[in-house]
């Protein structure tokens, strides 16, 4: 039997735009975007516990979604970005502190928008949008310099953890479900009866 042809719209390939930070800024102002990124991917990792009889069979099983891994390839590396998604850089104006001090790391949200949805202009309402509601950097990949055709044009890749969190970044309680990561409106996740409204830049400023 033949294999019938996937739908265009049923892969959601394309390019990716990602912006990092705190979405509860008014005006998307918490956000960094980190340009188009190269290449996206991201991996759950999902934890199953088997019950079985007395000869090995398996009887029920339990489980859940433990993290995602997130890696994403990138180009830019201004002094903002490196600050937005690595704890321990600080922009600051005129230098960029790299803190070697063992502290615990707070997380930012990640947001990745296609390019399409980007040029509708639709980013918080779309389907397609995906959030990760608290990540944290766990490793920056080389950061290299080499001249090809006359144009500095190495990438480099940061992967991101995705916690699970209770609140977002305005202290707001976040609902079950939501907590890892979602796609579509952010209003859905938060447990509020006058949430403050997540937001990102418009799409002019990315």
């Amino acid at each position: 039997m033949s294999g019938q042809a996937v739908a265009i719209s049923e892969i959601e390939g394309g390019a990716r735009w990602a912006l990092i930070g705190d979405p509860t800024t008014g005006a998307g102002a918490g956000m960094v975007s980190l340009g188009r990124v190269v290449r996206a991917t991201r991996t759950p990792a999902l934890f199953r516990q088997n019950v079985r009889n007395e000869v090995g069979q398996v009887l029920k099983t339990y489980g859940n979604v433990q993290e995602h891994t997130i890696e994403i390839e990138l180009q830019k590396r201004s002094a903002a970005i490196l600050a937005a998604m690595v704890h321990e850089y600080t922009d600051e104006t005129t230098s960029i502190s790299i803190d070697e001090a063992y502290a615990e790391i707070v997380g930012a949200t990640l947001c990745l928008v296609t390019q399409e949805v980007k040029d509708n202009g639709t980013p918080l309402t779309d389907l397609t949008t995906e959030w990760y509601t608290s990540v944290v950097s766990t490793n920056l990949g080389a950061i290299a310099n080499q001249i090809v055709n006359g144009d500095d044009q190495q990438t480099y890749t940061v992967t991101f953890l995705a916690q699970t969190v209770s609140t977002d970044q305005d202290g707001q309680a976040i609902n079950t479900k939501y907590r890892q990561a979602f796609r579509g409106d952010p209003a859905d996740a938060i447990n509020e009866v006058t949430p403050t409204a997540w937001s990102l830049p418009t799409a002019s400023g990315w």
